[in-house]
């Protein structure tokens, strides 16, 4: 390997180890400690031209911090961008990213425009009533994210029969930490079935 390679490498190893650690801040919601590490990996890999692997990672967990921070504008614009350079490039962080946007936009209250961006329901099990019994149906733990986050977003609409119809099945839900995070009881109060709905949150609760 050439000298030019061999730092090339350490770099990359640099950025990635900053990036990683600033992740993981990140995660733990410590985003004075994550924002100068995650801009730190971009700065080392971007005049490497970079754009398909590290950089999208760092930057959409800093649009990402920003918005929590109550940065929506700023967040919201790098994550479109971020979005359409993965559409391009047939990236599975895509949909991650999708989801982040319209989460953003529906915690600035703007559930219609959240909608649009997550796009169509995908087609198949647990997206209907008909896969309310369905036990076999074990989707990606993302997929089933953005599916609560759709059904949120119908709820907030005052739509409570779709925002039921848009989750899971209730053993698919027991794939995350966090079940359903009550979504489904509040959902069957705001259709009218207190006492189903009830039953439901007080499960969730305990």
């Amino acid at each position: 390997a050439t000298l030019a390679d061999v730092r090339h490498t350490q770099t990359e190893a640099a950025a990635w180890s900053d990036y990683l650690l600033g992740a993981l801040y990140a995660a733990w919601h410590d985003f004075e400690r994550a924002e100068p590490l995650l801009r730190q990996a971009i700065s080392r890999v971007a005049p490497m031209g970079d754009e398909a692997t590290l950089v999208p990672y760092a930057r959409r967990i800093l649009a990402w911090a920003w918005i929590v921070r109550g940065e929506h504008a700023l967040g919201e614009e790098t994550l479109r961008s971020q979005l359409s350079l993965m559409v391009r490039q047939g990236s599975n962080l895509a949909d991650r990213t999708r989801a982040s946007l319209a989460f953003s936009q529906a915690m600035r209250g703007r559930p219609a425009e959240a909608l649009e961006t997550l796009g169509p329901a995908p087609a198949g099990p647990g997206a209907g009533a008909a896969a309310a019994t369905t036990t076999t149906f074990a989707p990606e733990p993302r997929a089933l994210e953005v599916a609560l986050i759709r059904s949120a977003l119908l709820l907030a609409q005052g739509d409570a029969a779709a925002a039921l119809q848009a989750l899971p099945p209730e053993p698919a839900l027991a794939l995350l930490a966090g079940a359903d995070g009550g979504q489904r009881g509040e959902a069957k109060c705001a259709a009218g079935q207190r006492g189903y709905g009830q039953r439901a949150l007080q499960a969730y609760l305990a």
